[in-house]
């Protein structure tokens, strides 16, 4: 049988960028991902920068705030297909609700709107990694001494540095690994509850515990902060500044 009048299958991206979170450490009367950054909300800027890479953006945002999302996306310019969805109360429900609407493409990027600071290097490297591994998870090493300490404040040991990294997104995985991750979490809570899900984190957490998969760490950037206080807004400002500058 020859190959005359196949059809090559396209690899289809989806980004689920995650922007429900209340962001309390902020301290101010708006969440942190509509806070103004350089005019435009916080999570616009990485709506805009996976929509160069991606077929398809679900937005995952507060349900008083989805409507709000829509119409501001409405007038944008974008090349994907958008939908905007409602999140739920805890971080790994949203991004759950995400990976279930992205679940037609190949390749799945979660991605925190406070990280309005990723660049396109560190999304190219994390789906690299993706489709060799299965999974990307942008990643730094750690830069500081850390200790382990009791109650008390007493050291009890000190980790190998070397060993240690500070875990960011995007997290790319194939769409068979995290889908089969977020279906068996979703089984457990049906069948025990939601605290039998334990303390969840991250997606990469997700495959970790409910899959036989092996996670892989991309290369992140010291740049891919996440807005979690004022001062964060403030360095922001100031990195995307000077990329505006270099460009």
């Amino acid at each position: 049988m020859n190959d005359v009048g196949k059809q090559e299958h396209k690899e289809k991206k989806a980004a689920v960028i995650l922007a429900a979170g209340s962001g309390r450490r902020m301290n101010t009367p708006v969440a942190k991902q509509f806070l103004d950054l350089m005019g435009i909300p916080v999570f616009l800027h990485s709506v805009r920068l996976f929509d160069k890479i991606a077929d398809k953006i679900v937005l995952v945002t507060s349900p008083d705030a989805v409507e709000y999302c829509r119409n501001l996306l409405e007038k944008e310019e974008l090349c994907a297909e958008v939908i905007v969805i409602a999140g739920k109360s805890e971080r790994f429900l949203s991004s759950m609700e995400g990976v279930r609407a992205a679940s037609d493409c190949d390749l799945i990027m979660i991605h925190d709107a406070a990280r309005a600071c990723v660049d396109m290097e560190v999304i190219e490297r994390s789906i690299a990694s993706a489709r060799i591994h299965g999974s990307g998870v942008a990643a730094v090493p750690l830069k500081d001494t850390v200790k382990v300490a009791d109650q008390n404040g007493m050291v009890l040991s000190t980790p190998d540095r070397s060993t240690l990294r500070i875990i960011q997104t995007p997290q790319t995985f194939k769409h068979d690994i995290i889908c089969a991750a977020y279906d068996h979490l979703n089984h457990i809570i049906e069948t025990k509850g939601i605290k039998a899900a334990g303390s969840i984190t991250d997606d990469a957490m997700v495959v970790e515990t409910f899959t036989n998969q092996k996670v892989y760490l991309s290369e992140g950037s010291y740049e891919n902060i996440k807005l979690t206080t004022p001062e964060d807004m403030t360095a922001a400002h100031g990195i995307l500044s000077a990329r505006t500058r270099e460009m």
